[in-house]
């Protein structure tokens, strides 16, 4: 299994780049636009958590996806990575943050968007 799918959100026009088959072209691609991704900031990459939704959508660092918190409640939240604890989190504004391992655990996850395509999800 391919543990390393880049998907690349361009801000300027809107649209995804997709490289989730070939590791190397993903890396090229972040080579040759390195000025864009890390100072002008127009590229965002997004890579693939290693999980799928019950639906086997792959799972990227900023979907939206919906599930059922400890109190059996349906939420959406937005999956990024906890650079210190080094693990892929669920957020959602006025929550501390779940682990997605333990949500996957519990919950059935669904990919409903993300924060580039459908911002206004997190606010229902």
């Amino acid at each position: 299994m391919n543990r390393h799918k880049f998907r690349f959100w361009l801000r300027d026009s809107k649209k995804w780049v997709v490289m989730s088959k070939d590791p190397q072209l993903a890396y090229e691609f972040l080579v040759m636009n390195y000025y864009n991704l890390f100072e002008g900031r127009n590229i965002v990459p997004n890579q693939w958590v290693g999980v799928k939704d019950i639906r086997c959508v792959d799972i990227y660092e900023h979907d939206l996806v919906e599930y059922y918190d400890h109190n059996r409640i349906k939420t959406i939240g937005e999956v990024f990575f906890n650079k210190e604890e080094l693990s892929y989190e669920l957020t959602r504004p006025g929550y501390e943050p779940y682990r997605l391992s333990f949500i996957m655990k519990k919950s059935q996850v669904r990919v409903i968007g993300n924060i580039y395509e459908t911002p206004d999800l997190l606010k229902l």
